[in-house]
């Protein structure tokens, strides 16, 4: 019998992963508030819900892939959400990056109605998720995990078991920490690179050779930065706790340092020969161009001497 899915969430990750879900023969209820999304699913063969409460009707496994916490509370535990209407025999399955402590209350409230529950974060890149490559941390006990595997098979080609539920938001809170801070640090690293005139050719060559090689220069910067796809697959929201979401708010308004990275990943570093040129500079936006380093706008201005 084909496994019902009621999935619920059609954004930038979850448009391809259920596109993929329909293609491998499973039977597809889908629902988003922007109907343009459903009807790319409604063309591959899959049913448009009217609600959140008729994408989780009659579904084996109720699938949900949303921006942020709040929104996954709101469609999972709302008055007229998931829990409201879901089948007592199914599974909700949560793929969003949200905060960990919202996990927990989702699996909570699951569990007190005896609804079998797993998260399972996405990672790696939207051409992974369009090409079915994508890599799951999935949080589940050992009877969820088999019913949840076939789907995960059909969407990726690496899962990854992190324990029980809950903890496969913790690891994509590990992972998106790392990654962030590895951006970071590439980012100045070619910057510097390109003012003491090395190519980026080489300079990814090298790195990609040596203990240096890492996924955000060798992955994501030369497949989409580096090119000046700025469209980004990571979200504020994405970041894990309350401390990088304010830090992420900041650099959305234009903070220092993300003008300084950006600075760097648009304009520092284009080499013709290899990708697209640059666009004009932020100074013509009227934002100042960091120095080489990027280490003078850590410096705190001298105090004067007290009189």
């Amino acid at each position: 019998m084909t496994t019902r899915i009621g999935f619920i969430g059609l954004g930038a990750m979850g448009l391809p992963m259920a596109s993929n879900l329909q293609r491998k023969g499973f039977d597809l209820n889908v629902y988003d508030m922007d109907e343009a999304k459903m009807e790319k699913l409604a063309a591959l063969g899959a049913r448009k819900a009217g609600s959140v409460a008729d994408a989780a009707r009659g579904a084996d496994v109720v699938v949900t892939m949303l921006p942020a916490t709040p929104h996954v509370e709101a469609v999972v535990l709302g008055a007229d959400g998931v829990l409201a209407h879901i089948d007592p025999q199914s599974v909700l399955m949560d793929m969003s990056t949200i905060d960990a402590n919202g996990t927990d209350r989702v699996a909570l409230a699951c569990a007190q109605k005896g609804i079998a529950f797993t998260d399972c974060p996405v990672g790696r890149l939207v051409m992974h998720a369009e090409r079915g490559e994508s890599l799951f941390m999935v949080g589940a006990d050992d009877a969820t995990f088999e019913r949840v595997k076939p789907l995960l098979d059909a969407m990726g080609t690496a899962i990854h078991r992190c324990g029980a539920p809950g903890m496969g938001s913790r690891m994509k809170l590990i992972n998106n920490f790392l990654l962030l801070t590895v951006a970071e640090v590439c980012a100045e690293a070619i910057a510097l690179g390109t003012k003491l005139g090395l190519g980026i050719e080489t300079m990814r060559d090298v790195t990609g050779a040596t203990t240096a090689q890492n996924g955000q220069f060798h992955t994501l910067m030369v497949n989409k930065v580096l090119k000046l796809h700025h469209r980004p697959g990571l979200q504020g929201h994405d970041l894990g706790d309350d401390r990088r979401r304010r830090t992420a708010r900041r650099a959305a308004r234009g903070g220092r340092r993300a003008c300084r990275v950006r600075w760097r990943t648009r304009h520092a570093v284009c080499d013709p020969g290899l990708f697209r040129p640059a666009g004009p500079c932020l100074r013509a936006r009227g934002h100042r161009a960091p120095s080489p380093s990027g280490l003078n706008h850590h410096r705190r201005p001298e105090r004067k001497a007290a009189r």
